[in-house]
């Protein structure tokens, strides 16, 4: 009797789904391994020595997606299968079953592999779906064609084939794709990587599908290599911030400066994006940055800080510049032109730039900033610059691009908070601790947090800590752009949710500032000047916008701002000031030793000007009205905004605090102020053109995600 007869009825459909599960295993340990050699590139990361911020949990969520990917290949493929099986008038026995399941997957499988790289790797965008659909179909097409054309294998090889068949060319192409996309680029070093990648592949190949057992183990070298790339960046990224890790590092040494010695050492916070009314001592409801005001109780508190700009590169020029945005020149973010480039308007010639002021002076600069504009190219100075990069998480991965269709998955990577395009409070403040080391001299230290910022997804312990209980609205990684664009059509819900989460981003950030400003007040020790502001506020949902791309209303302009250091005692400053006189404040403190209040809250000869000038994208994204620029000064109370020739409107924001602006009815004062606004603009106006501006596809993918490039 034959061996087939004593099997057990439904023996076929036993071994069909052991044998599914078996291919889903090797489908997912494909996937991941891909992601994190060819889409995630940590080999070229760590060749290059590009930082990139990484942990256990992250690299363990690309599971999540990749997960739903393989059983959906799967599933389809045990269908497919028999159907090969039956049209090809083949045996029906479990083995074909088999090896026509694999065909099938063979073809499934890498179409969202090369539908992710075809995002990453030919920057296609999420509307061109056209040349994605051909990006995608062409070396999906090329690999299925590899895999069909193969001998099958021996008698019973077929479960240790799998691996061969769904993976080892996969990864070939994959890489010849990079390659290819590289070459197009001109990215030389990239280009010949890949190439060597898929020769790699096409040996292990070859030694898996025909060689003894010995060389068939050399099949589990990539798995090894994607374990040991991701425990390289993730320990790697635990000593990012010492000497010898900055991505800018200057090599020759420095000669202190007579005294300096003597001096203090300055830390500048920022905290990017964040309002000054959604702090309790600022009126807000919430007691969302606690720890902050405890460590403020001993510092200098002003009421009334103004930024000069509405966006994060000319406020933070103007603060390290101490001029106004028109003076300084940097107005324009980065805007698209359709092939990647990015263009921006430079500095003025001329400018001074407070690091290198602070390094003539014999001050050890260090900059550690989750957000590439808080640091235009033109700011020079810093002798170490940190900016770690998360980004390659959002968008680079298939388990990313399951994330965007499944809301399954988005809402655990929502809780995992994998996505995210920038490096969070926690990571940023460990950088700084790091890079904060006591030096010959004495330092000044610059850091970004940009976690206010959107995409907004704080972490369910800080919504915990802030009571807060909405029901989610929209997805979170959605930039403010987006959220602008579909405010219309979200649920009433909209609004709680918008407010828990930007709250809930303030939450955290507060831990882990308070865990910074103890480490550093332990490390300079007491004789440190500490200054914690923003760049600028936020619309949050008035007038159904989202973000920070239009006016200069006082949500967006009042900032919070804080100072402690050697003779400044606690006390409570209502005297309306600008933020670009930090450059007095720390330049006065840095050259004679003591800081000086009078710096900040003297006079300002030209009355709190901020300004915003007119934003190409936003134009395009949502029209006319943002077609505009935008210059306010403030005088006695008063707040004028124009210029005139684009409609004057006199505001009172005394009345309400300063935290919000009411239509005022003063004639001689809005003659006064409008006469300034429109004096200043016709003198100051930048009439320069854009420039271009050579930038990094990581750099490029970040501003995307920030939604400072729209396409």
């Amino acid at each position: 009797m034959s061996q087939a007869a004593h099997r057990p009825p439904g023996w076929k459909i036993v071994s069909l789904t052991g044998f599914g599960l078996w291919m889903m295993a090797c489908a997912l340990v494909s996937l991941w391994t891909l992601d994190v050699l060819v889409n995630l590139d940590l080999p070229g990361r760590w060749i290059t020595g590009r930082p990139f911020y990484c942990t256990l949990e992250d690299f363990g969520a690309l599971f999540a997606g990749e997960l739903q990917i393989a059983a959906a290949s799967v599933l389809l493929a045990s269908i497919l299968g028999p159907l090969v099986t039956l049209l090809a008038r083949r045996p029906r026995v479990a083995r074909d079953a088999r090896l026509a399941m694999l065909r099938a997957g063979a073809l499934l499988l890498p179409l969202p592999l090369f539908l992710a790289q075809s995002r990453i790797a030919w920057d296609v965008a999420p509307n061109q779906l056209a040349r994605a659909a051909g990006l995608t179909l062409l070396p999906a097409g090329l690999l299925w064609l590899v895999v069909s054309f193969q001998a099958n294998p021996r008698s019973g090889g077929v479960a240790r084939a799998t691996w061969a068949w769904l993976f080892l060319p996969g990864w070939g192409v994959a890489s010849l794709n990079l390659a290819a996309a590289s070459l197009f680029g001109g990215d030389l070093p990239q280009a010949a990587a890949g190439a060597g990648a898929a020769i790699t592949a096409a040996g292990l190949w070859l030694a898996c599908r025909h060689g003894t057992g010995r060389l068939q183990v050399l099949a589990a070298f990539p798995i090894a290599l994607a374990l040991l790339m991701a425990g390289i960046h993730v320990v790697a990224f635990d000593r990012y911030g010492q000497d010898g890790t900055a991505d800018v590092e200057l090599d020759a040494p420095l000669s202190a400066a007579p005294g300096a010695g003597q001096r203090p050492n300055i830390v500048l916070i920022v905290l990017d994006t964040v309002r000054a009314d959604r702090l309790e001592r600022y009126g807000h409801h919430r007691d969302t940055m606690p720890a902050l005001e405890r460590w403020a109780a001993d510092a200098v508190v002003f009421t009334r800080a103004v930024s000069p700009a509405g966006w994060t590169a000319p406020a933070h020029a103007s603060i390290f510049s101490g001029r106004t945005v028109s003076q300084h020149g940097i107005h324009h973010g980065s805007t698209s032109g359709g092939g990647g480039e990015v263009y921006a308007t430079r500095a003025r010639a001329g400018t001074a730039w407070l690091p290198d002021l602070l390094a003539q002076a014999g001050y050890y600069c260090v900059a550690v900033t989750a957000n590439p504009v808080a640091l235009p190219p033109d700011i020079t100075g810093f002798h170490r610059v940190f900016r770690p990069r998360h980004e390659g998480w959002y968008d680079g991965t298939v388990a990313a691009l399951t994330d965007a269709h499944s809301p399954v998955t988005r809402r655990l990577s929502e809780r995992l908070r994998w996505r995210l395009p920038y490096v969070d409070a926690k990571g940023i403040a460990s950088v700084a601790i790091r890079a904060a080391q006591p030096r010959d001299r004495p330092v000044f230290l610059f850091v970004n947090f940009v976690d206010a910022h959107s995409p907004y997804d704080p972490p369910e312990s800080a919504l915990e800590a802030i009571g807060a209980h909405a029901q989610p609205a929209f997805p979170r990684y959605l930039p403010h752009t987006a959220l602008t664009l579909f405010w219309p059509g979200l649920p009433p819900s909209k609004q709680a949710y918008l407010d828990d989460l930007y709250d809930g981003e303030l939450r955290w950030i507060d831990t882990h500032v308070a865990r910074l400003l103890e480490a550093l007040e332990g490390t300079f020790g007491p004789r440190t000047v500490f200054i914690v502001t923003s760049d600028h506020g936020e619309d949050l949902g008035e007038d159904g916008r989202v973000g920070h791309e239009y006016g200069l209303a006082q949500h967006m302009v009042h900032v919070p701002l804080f100072a402690k250091g050697p003779g400044i005692g606690p006390r409570t400053i209502d005297t309306a000031i600008s933020t670009r006189r930090l450059f007095d404040f720390i330049l006065d403190a840095a050259r004679t030793g003591t800081p000086h209040l009078e710096t900040l809250s003297k006079p300002d000869p030209l009355h709190l000007v901020a300004e915003r000038y007119p934003y190409h994208d936003s134009i395009r994204l949502f029209g006319r009205a943002y077609d505009r620029p935008w210059v306010v000064m403030f005088r006695n109370g008063y707040k004028g905004e124009g210029p005139g020739n684009q409609g004057f409107r006199l505001l009172d924001v005394v009345s309400k605090g300063f935290t919000r602006e009411l239509e005022a009815d003063d004639a001689g004062m809005a003659a006064l102020l409008r006469q300034d606004i429109d004096r200043y603009w016709e003198a100051q106006r930048d009439r320069r053109g854009l420039e271009t501006v050579q930038t990094d596809e990581d750099t490029l993918d970040m501003l995307k995600q920030l939604g400072y490039v729209n396409e």
